[in-house]
């Protein structure tokens, strides 16, 4: 704007506002405070967020196959394995290396496992032998590399077994290796397949355990009252042996008169009738092996009776412990 123009603005706005203040005011009517404006209701309440929940994952169990999904999400996961086939089953979880596939398993640990497991079934080697074999035949990737995340213990026929773990994103391979009457393992009858866990994670909370299970090389150690109904057992995997496999913990129900140390060499793999069909116990669930300083939830119903905890192990260092429900 040039400067002849702003003055010649000012000067007019002067004399009107001069003008304005010459004349008289009219009289406004009598003013009166408005009214208070009403208080806004208040807001409900906010409910209390639901607690997150579990995040299951059903697999079912036939003679001899897993119907179970593809995929996954990671984190805590609550299997529910149902057991509807006649034989005894179970699911055990190995993590393979990133650079491993379910193919690179199948092919460089279960077929070996298996040709060596014919080569003792038929008497031609001992157990020692065939333990050297395996470390022979095995490669070096499964030693180092592949780890035991657990899975839900030896079920019976009918019944449900129920384990909670925490699952790191990768690929899985899900296998029962109970053996059929003839022998024969369950994975190599078809009760083996992948299962993929994504880096999706499931946002389920830890279970709550109301018994705790401490397991070591020497055996079982509880805190907290076992009644009959339903328990969450949380299984602190403090100790394992340095070579073999690892400990785990199943529960089995006994018959009057049954000697709970019959368990233990049934449940070693490789005595010929170890983990055979019929199972000399009815299994109620547990939960498979995971390395030292692990965590597993299971989750079972007790009826007054006797029960054990016992591990799948050789019998070079049985570990199974009695104990009774009320």
């Amino acid at each position: 704007m040039k400067r002849s123009n702003l003055l010649t603005g000012l000067t007019v706005l002067g004399a009107t506002a001069l003008l304005a203040g010459c004349q008289s005011a009219p009289e406004l009517p009598e003013q009166h405070p408005p009214a208070p404006e009403p208080e806004p209701a208040a807001a409900p309440a906010a409910e209390p967020a639901a607690p997150a929940a579990a995040y299951v994952v059903d697999v079912v169990a036939e003679d001899y196959a897993f119907e179970a999904p593809d995929e996954i999400e990671s984190g805590w996961v609550t299997f529910r394995l149902s057991n509807e086939g006649e034989e005894t089953h179970f699911l055990y979880l190995t993590r393979l290396p990133d650079d491993r596939t379910y193919d690179d398993y199948v092919e460089g640990i279960s077929a070996p496992f298996n040709e060596i497991w014919h080569a003792l079934r038929a008497g031609e080697m001992d157990k020692a032998t065939a333990g050297q074999e395996l470390g022979a035949k095995i490669p070096g990737w499964y030693w180092t590399g592949a780890r035991p995340f657990g899975g839900p213990g030896l079920v019976a026929a009918g019944d449900v077994s129920r384990a909670t773990v925490r699952l790191e994103p990768g690929t899985y391979v899900m296998e029962c290796f109970m053996k059929t009457p003839e022998g024969e393992f369950h994975w190599a009858e078809g009760m083996i397949r992948p299962l993929e866990v994504l880096a999706e994670a499931s946002g389920a909370p830890e279970p709550e355990a109301d018994v705790d299970l401490t397991l070591t090389t020497e055996g079982f150690a509880t805190s907290g009252e076992l009644g009959a109904g339903t328990h969450t057992i949380a299984v602190h995997f403090t100790e394992q042996p340095e070579a073999g496999f690892g400990n785990d913990v199943h529960v089995a129900r006994l018959d009057d008169g049954m000697d709970a140390e019959a368990l233990v060499p049934w449940l070693d793999a490789f005595n010929v009738n170890g983990l055979a069909n019929p199972a000399p116990a009815t299994f109620i669930g547990g939960t498979h092996e995971q390395p030292e300083g692990g965590l597993i939830y299971f989750t079972v119903d007790f009826a007054p009776g006797r029960y054990a905890w016992v591990s799948e192990a050789p019998d070079v260092r049985p570990l199974v412990q009695e104990f009774t429900v009320p």
